[in-house]
């Protein structure tokens, strides 16, 4: 067994590279005797007034050690100029023994922020039959990609290429004030509005995930209900192949958020793919295939309070981001009451399918049209940073666990360990294109079996950076 020993400072040399910043007073010290950790101070000086993402290399005995993003916390990303702190906890490493850390060379590195606003993956080699998985190039950009000049994102970034918004951290009123309309019917606490920080940036998917997206990931379509061609490829990827489990992995295979983070199921023994319908030995997550073409990349879907951070975009406590407000049960389910002012920035049912007055009921005339049902990504208006159809189009699945009693201030929440239900299901956001436009507002939760899907459920995904 090897035993934890105190670390001095004399036992490491720290350099530093400069890339339009300085780093100076850097210090490095173990906090022992109280414990492991490791205090890196350093001033940042020279900023030119913007914001830096620092990184941090160690090398020991000449050789790059392999040290986990979570076991850095601190003055990491979206730093300015001043005196800052990163703490390093050798307990999440395999690198707690004298031989390893003798020695020891620490190199603190930066990159403007102001040039990550968006991270967009390249997903044109995607997924082969009898083929390993591809490694995507990953870039960045400030600028949206319009090449058509009408304004928006162009459709390859819909379909065979994945964009991504970067998120500051801030805090944010989640939940739903008294007088706004309804919350989950069967809950018998009401959401009650309180104080989320996100203590950390992270990148947020600007569209939800489409259909072609899907298909370059696992290279069928699944059990999309729509989109199946180049005409409607860029539609949400829905249907019973989009779930929470087939997502990530059920609790039966050991994957429980929280409890096990941002774990996926994952099989080191499949390499390639052998069969055209995604199951037998393609047996594991999409996630962790969509994982593999981005090795480096934690992408998995948003927490709860991620995405309610996201869809309000600085509108809190706006039922919609575009700031309309649902104050009373009047907005519940009435072919009188069609548009609640939302018609330009969202899909529902009010505005994807056909009433019939003679019958009472509401349809979706074509399966594979383009006039109803759920439409292309980005086809109504973004929110202020950025984000299309976070109300209506699909249902977007969300880390958590269902919880219906009252939430309270919290820093990252990340919902219960374990389902506190006892029909465990996992909380889902954002209404779908067949839901009342009153389910597509920012504060609606719903909840569902993780193992279920339908053509009214999609998925958002996100890049954590921690």
């Amino acid at each position: 067994m090897h035993k934890l020993v105190g670390i001095t400072m004399a036992a490491f040399i720290v350099p530093f590279s400069v890339e339009a910043v300085k780093f100076e007073s850097v210090l490095v010290r173990q906090q022992w005797p109280w414990n492991a950790k490791v205090n890196i101070d350093y001033v940042l000086t020279e900023a030119d007034g913007k914001m830096w993402d620092v990184s941090v290399a160690f090398r020991a005995g000449g050789e790059t050690l392999d040290v986990p993003s979570a076991s850095l916390s601190g003055d990491r990303y979206s730093v300015s100029a001043g005196q800052r702190r990163i703490v390093w906890d050798p307990l999440l490493t395999s690198y707690t023994n004298r031989s390893v850390l003798a020695d020891l060379e620490i190199t603190l590195s930066a990159e403007s922020v102001d040039e990550k606003r968006y991270l967009i993956i390249d997903m044109t080699e995607g997924a082969d039959i009898g083929k390993a998985a591809a490694i995507w190039p990953v870039s960045y950009t400030n600028e949206v990609v319009d090449a058509d000049g009408d304004g928006e994102w162009d459709r390859e970034y819909k379909t065979t290429k994945m964009v991504f918004r970067r998120i500051e951290a801030g805090t944010f009123t989640m939940g739903i004030p008294a007088t706004e309309y309804g919350t989950y019917e069967k809950a018998p606490v009401p959401e009650r509005q309180h104080q989320v920080t996100i203590s950390k940036p992270f990148y947020m998917g600007v569209f939800p995930l489409t259909a072609k997206q899907f298909r370059q990931v696992r290279a069928y379509w699944g059990n999309t209900t729509y989109g199946k061609s180049d005409a409607t490829s860029a539609r949400p990827a829905n249907g019973g192949g989009v779930t929470y489990n087939a997502l990530r992995g059920s609790v039966g295979d050991g994957i429980n958020w929280p409890t096990t983070m941002h774990a996926v199921l994952d099989d080191p023994s499949v390499e390639v793919f052998n069969n055209a319908s995604g199951t037998a030995a393609n047996n594991m997550s999409f996630l962790a295939w969509f994982r593999r073409h981005v090795p480096g990349l934690v992408v998995d879907l948003p927490t709860e309070a991620q995405w309610e951070y996201c869809c309000r975009a600085g509108t809190s406590p706006h039922s919609f981001y575009n700031g309309v407000d649902i104050d009373s049960s009047e907005y519940r389910a009435s072919v009188t009451l069609r548009d609640p002012g939302i018609e330009s920035i969202a899909r529902t049912k009010s505005n994807s399918q056909v009433y019939d007055a003679d019958t009472g009921k509401w349809s979706t005339p074509e399966a594979d049209g383009t006039e109803y049902g759920p439409c292309d990504v980005g086809s109504y208006d973004p929110n202020d940073w950025g984000l299309y159809d976070m109300h209506g189009n699909v249902n977007e699945l969300c880390l958590d666990w269902f919880n219906n009693a009252a939430l309270s201030d919290e820093t990252d929440p990340k919902g219960p360990y374990e389902s506190p239900e006892s029909t465990a299901r996992r909380v889902y956001r954002g209404g779908g294109f067949s839901n009342w436009p009153s389910d597509s507002r920012a504060g609606f939760r719903g909840a569902c079996d993780p193992g279920s899907g339908n053509k009214n459920f999609g998925c958002r995904l996100a890049i954590h950076l921690d």
